[in-house]
């Protein structure tokens, strides 16, 4: 079927590419910049509370959906590079195009977080001695081999470590989408079928699935997150019928089933304590149904858009950044490691993080982008 959405359309999109990164961004912040929820019910007991630890506690709830608004990444992406490869003359230029786009804001990413863990372990070398009980020190212990030449070689190849650089994760999962990708494009319905058979699969026979040993990038691509780039991809071709769904439905209702079932995601995440395929299906359902609101209304958040524009460079650069502003808040103030506090400081963090990745997107991105449409233009 063919589908009627254009170029002007996918601008619309950027607002949402925009709150996923900001999300993102805020929730590392906050986890980052602040000793977390078990930490404060630790410190401070339920009993003693005042309203404003119930207001603290309680907001840091919201921050808990960074995997899930990864997941909306992963929807967008198979949405936009449905999009992409839309037409069979597509497909030859393709990765050059893919590489252009991603690949030279990723190697910038790396560099920052290579001169950010020399400035911090100048500044706090005991932070990488040292082993705190937090996850924030545990990441500053994990850069001591970021300069080992077998580190380099997995974080050039999209096999990246962690430490200041854990959000890479997801674009390992990315590059072997755009891998396969154009063959995806050929055979759609056995695509869709063997991707839902798949990831039922790993949900039956998870424990299975585990003894057969698989390297986990391989495994947790076919039989999990695989799922949700098919997602995009089937909203992309079927874009038409599935607005169609919706055409009774009013704006207002519409919002309320988008926010249901958001709502219905945090739940998932705060019973289960941790985010779960179940919690990733609840969020591809609520990203779907914020691509066909968007669309369907051309919603545009300029505020969003802009960030949206920078999206990529601001989700591979803001924890590296984040992590730069941890480092000079503990030596300014010469606080004892390990917790920090100060619920309020994510919000410099967030202010740090955002100048930050759009210096980089103007030295890099940006160039990267307009190279890409130069060389559309000819092609």
């Amino acid at each position: 079927m063919e589908n009627k959405l254009s170029k002007t359309d996918f601008d619309i999109l950027d607002s949402l590419r925009g709150l996923a990164a900001l999300y993102v961004m805020i929730a590392h912040c906050r986890g980052i910049l602040w000793m977390g929820g078990k930490v404060f019910l630790e410190k401070n007991p339920m009993a003693n509370w005042s309203f404003y630890d119930y207001f603290v506690f309680s907001s840091s709830l919201l921050t808990r959906l960074a995997v899930e608004f990864v997941i909306l990444f992963f929807v967008l992406s198979g949405f936009s590079i449905a999009y992409s490869l839309r037409n069979k003359g597509a497909n030859k230029l393709f990765y050059l195009k893919r590489f252009i786009r991603i690949y030279p804001p990723y190697l910038i990413a790396l560099v920052w977080a290579g001169i950010v863990f020399l400035i911090t372990k100048a500044m706090n070398p005991e932070f990488y001695k040292i082993e705190y009980d937090s996850l924030a020190f545990l990441r500053y212990i994990q850069m001591n081999d970021f300069f080992s030449p077998l580190v380099i070689l997995k974080n050039l190849i999209y096999l990246p470590m962690e430490g200041f650089i854990t959000p890479f994760w997801s674009l390992s999962f990315e590059v072997i989408f755009y891998l396969i990708a154009p063959f995806l494009m050929y055979k759609r319905r056995i695509y869709y079928f063997s991707s839902v058979i798949l990831f039922v699969i790993g949900i039956i026979f998870e424990k299975q699935i585990i003894n057969f040993n698989l390297p986990h990038l391989l495994k947790e691509f076919i039989f999990n997150y695989n799922f949700f780039f098919m997602i995009g991809i089937f909203l992309f071709w079927n874009y038409d019928k599935i607005v169609e769904l919706f055409k009774n439905i009013n704006k207002k209702v519409f919002l309320f089933i988008i926010f249901l079932f958001l709502g219905l995601t945090y739940l998932i995440n705060i019973y289960i304590q941790v985010e779960t395929k179940y919690s990733f299906l609840s969020a591809s359902i609520f990203t779907v149904l914020l691509i066909v609101y968007f669309l369907k209304y051309s919603v545009k958040i300029k505020f969003l858009q802009i960030i949206g524009k920078f999206s990529y460079t601001l989700y591979i650069t803001h924890v590296a950044t984040i992590f730069l502003l941890h480092s000079i808040y503990f030596k300014v103030l010469k606080l004892t490691p390990p917790h920090i506090e100060n619920f309020w400081l994510f919000i410099p963090g967030i202010l740090f993080s955002l100048i930050v990745a759009y210096v980089f997107y103007l030295i890099v991105e940006k160039k990267s982008k307009n190279l890409l449409e130069k060389f559309r233009k000819r092609n």
